[in-house]
């Protein structure tokens, strides 16, 4: 039903009359379309975003939508192109020295895992901005993918130091969503010292 309404609003002539509601709206019904495997629609409400946001002067609202773009255009351009717009995403967080948006964006650049240290070091760069920010919740998937491309990749001592504070997050939040790395890893690790 919310993207009913969305989709309605966007539609309407005079939603163009409100930039920033406009790029709001685009950003999310993006997001939703992203979601929903519609990428060719998706691409096309980010990328009106990003424009409108950048026309505003709204950083922080680009930066988020070419997050979501990057996403998108991974699976219609390939990796390349999903790493050159978080580059860009990524200088622009910096820039503005919105460290709670640059480790998002190291975040998203981690997933290149072409260069296994390149994304450790992304991953590792956001921790603490995401510690800093309060957000814990990124904190602990941020802590569970690095602890899951370590194990992986056969670092498990590297990655128990990474995965016992995700862990605890864990019990902390009494969160039992976004585990999957915390939980793949930490069977991974199990098995491992079982051998």
């Amino acid at each position: 039903e919310g993207m009913y309404w969305l989709s309605e609003f966007l539609q309407r002539p005079e939603s163009q009359q409100y930039p920033l509601e406009r790029a709001n709206g685009l950003h999310v019904y993006g997001g939703l379309l992203y979601i929903l495997q519609q990428f060719e629609q998706a691409r096309k409400a980010e990328e009106e975003a990003v424009t409108i946001f950048h026309s505003i002067g709204n950083t922080p609202g680009e930066i988020d939508a070419l997050i979501v773009l990057g996403s998108i255009v991974q699976y219609l351009e390939g990796m390349d192109r999903k790493t050159e717009i978080l580059k860009s995403a990524y200088r622009m967080a910096k820039h503005s020295q919105d460290s709670w948006r640059q480790a998002k964006v190291a975040v998203g650049l981690a997933w290149d895992t072409r260069d296994l240290q390149r994304s450790y070091a992304f991953l590792e760069e956001s921790i603490p901005f995401f510690r800093q920010a309060g957000d814990l919740r990124m904190l602990m998937y941020a802590l569970g993918v690095l602890s899951h491309l370590l194990v992986m990749n056969g670092e498990p001592n590297r990655a128990e130091k990474w995965l016992k504070e995700a862990l605890e997050l864990r019990e902390h939040l009494k969160n039992f969503y976004e585990m999957e790395f915390v939980l793949t890893a930490s069977a991974y690790i199990a098995l491992d010292k079982r051998n």
